[in-house]
Formats: C-alpha cells, sequence, structure tokens
C-alpha cells in the first residue's frame, strides 16, 4: 500500500519514490543477514522499523517534509525485508512437502487483498498510513505465534 500512498505523502514524490526504491533494495540485503537471528526477531525489527516508519509519518511529515523521505525509507524498508523473510523462512516453518502449498496459497490471499490498497490510499489521510501501521503492528504480534519446525541432525 506505501507504493500507492507516496504520491499523496507531503514532501517533494520524486524524492519520496526515490527513498521508497532504495529502502527496498537496501533491506533486502540486510533482511538475508538479519534472518540469521531467528524469525520472530527479524520480524520484530524489520516490521518495528515499519511501524516507527508509519508513526513518524502520521504524527511528523506533515510539519517536515525534509524528513519525509527518511520516513518512508524506514516504513517501506521494513516491510521490503519482511517480504524477503517469508520467502526464505517458508522451509523453515512448513514441511518441505507442503511448502510449496503453503507459499502458494499465502501469496495468492497476499495479492487478493492488494487489490484494496488503491483504494485504500486514495482515503483521506491519515487513514491510508493508519490502517498501514496497525496492520504491521497486528502482524508483529501474529508472528510471536510462528514455530520453526524442529532441526534435524
Amino acid at each position: 500500500m506505501i507504493n500507492f500512498q507516496t504520491k499523496y505523502l507531503p514532501g517533494n514524490v520524486f524524492d519520496n519514490s526515490l527513498a521508497n526504491g532504495f529502502a527496498e533494495l537496501i533491506m533486502n540485503l540486510v533482511a538475508g543477514v538479519l534472518y540469521r537471528v531467528g524469525i520472530k526477531k527479524s520480524y520484530l525489527i524489520l516490521f518495528g522499523l515499519s511501524v516507527i516508519g508509519g508513526t513518524c509519518i502520521i504524527l511528523v511529515g506533515a510539519d517536515n517534509q525534509a524528513l519525509m523521505p527518511v520516513f518512508v525509507m524506514i516504513a517501506k524498508g521494513g516491510i521490503s525485508g519482511g517480504f524477503l523473510i517469508a520467502y526464505v523462512c517458508t522451509m523453515d516453518v512448513f514441511p518441505t512437502l507442503f511448502c510449496a502449498t503453503a507459499l502458494g496459497c499465502c501469496n495468492f490471499m497476499a495479492r487478493f487483498l492488494t487489490i484494496l490498497a488503491p483504494e485504500i490510499a486514495e482515503q483521506p489521510p491519515p487513514l491510508p498510513m493508519a490502517l498501514f501501521t496497525i496492520l504491521i503492528a497486528i502482524g508483529i504480534i501474529i508472528v510471536q505465534f510462528v514455530r520453526p519446525l524442529p532441526k534435524k541432525n
């Protein structure tokens, strides 16, 4: 949703879009290394960054437009890293027999729900960013219930 919301955020749309793309590039590299600390901790760190970024956009963004690209980078970076972790951790959460099916079902539902993103982005502020931040915070809680498969020697 933040991709659609970028054009409506305060500040220069080009700077915000550049920060959006740069955050995705950097955090995809960082998330792969961050995954070594574990699934729950990596999601906590990455989604925590997105909650901080979303909260800053809502509370400080309109007053301090010069920092808006930084807030966008923080919010988008956490989400991008979280998507990478979702793909990487599939083998650690689901048995091999069900990995492709589980990833396919989750990906289908995610893409299906993404249909709503452009419509939500068109709503008046701060609703889109508030919804973004609330959903990420709920994601932090839900991920704490994930149990990795036991390691085989």
